[in-house]
């Protein structure tokens, strides 16, 4: 299949979520989606499937120390049915059709990583680069000429020599299988003990790989966004509907999910 949305779904705690953001997403989009999801979610992914015509794609957990679940996000890519992909968190809502930023993915005049900014932040300011600082000392083994690359103390100091964009990784775009994506699990898997392994993996690349970057309209936080007047997708990042400023968006949905169900 040349493009879709796909989710990464482990256990039941976010299940009410995800059947929340594929209801909206429904409203807007009929495309193909599929959830890569760790068959530990009962008859609930199931249910959530048939619903929404979405298909499900069901892989191993693989269990870590910590942040087990950020180092499989960045593997999601492997799985994914779709040449072009759009991966999105289970906590976000669809305010319209996505298919204006999926044609920005599938277009091979744009590289082949599309990345979303959150708000205004950047490297240079906090909390991200306390973030990013965490990462000086992780050690990445070479197998490669690139691989001699991901040096993440560079990256570090390159990411911290400016003010470059802050970027979030709720929502993320690519197509094929791409360099970035190669480093960005390995990145990530190296990283296992920082805190938002996938996200700073993401970031620390970003001044080394390829890539695009859209407006936080594609990944709006309903707490700090910019873009909030032309919003395509709500990121409730960090439980964020919980937030007097997200509820007024997060609980109609909520409400119109169960009461169609």
């Amino acid at each position: 299949m040349s493009q879709g949305i796909v989710y990464f779904n482990h256990g039941v705690d976010y299940l009410e979520r995800l059947g929340v953001s594929l209801f909206s997403l429904r409203k807007h989009w009929r495309g193909e989606v599929a959830i890569v999801d760790t068959k530990e979610s009962g008859d609930g992914i199931y249910r959530l499937a048939s619903r929404f015509d979405v298909e499900i794609i069901p892989v191993k957990f693989i269990q870590r120390e910590k942040n087990s679940c950020y180092c499989q996000k960045a593997s999601v890519w492997r799985n994914s049915p779709f040449v072009s992909s759009l991966q999105v968190d289970s906590d976000t809502i669809f305010a319209s059709s996505p298919q204006g930023l999926l044609d920005q993915i599938s277009d091979v005049k744009n590289p082949p990583a599309v990345l979303t900014q959150f708000s205004d932040w950047v490297t240079t300011g906090s909390p991200v680069r306390e973030r990013i600082e965490c990462w000086r000392g992780v050690k990445v083994g070479s197998r490669n000429c690139w691989d001699k690359t991901l040096r993440p103390d560079d990256l570090v100091a390159a990411s911290l020599a400016d003010d470059f964009p802050a970027i979030n990784t709720g929502v993320i775009g690519y197509r094929g299988n791409s360099q970035f994506l190669q480093s960005w699990e390995r990145l990530t898997h190296a990283g296992w003990d920082r805190p938002l392994t996938d996200e700073i993996a993401a970031q620390l690349l970003a001044r080394v790989c390829k890539h695009m970057i859209v407006s936080d309209r594609y990944n709006c936080s309903p707490v700090y966004g910019k873009d909030c007047g032309s919003a395509v997708i709500w990121h409730f990042h960090g439980s964020r509907h919980r937030k007097s400023q997200a509820r007024e968006i997060w609980e109609p949905m909520l409400s119109e999910f169960h009461r169609t169900a």
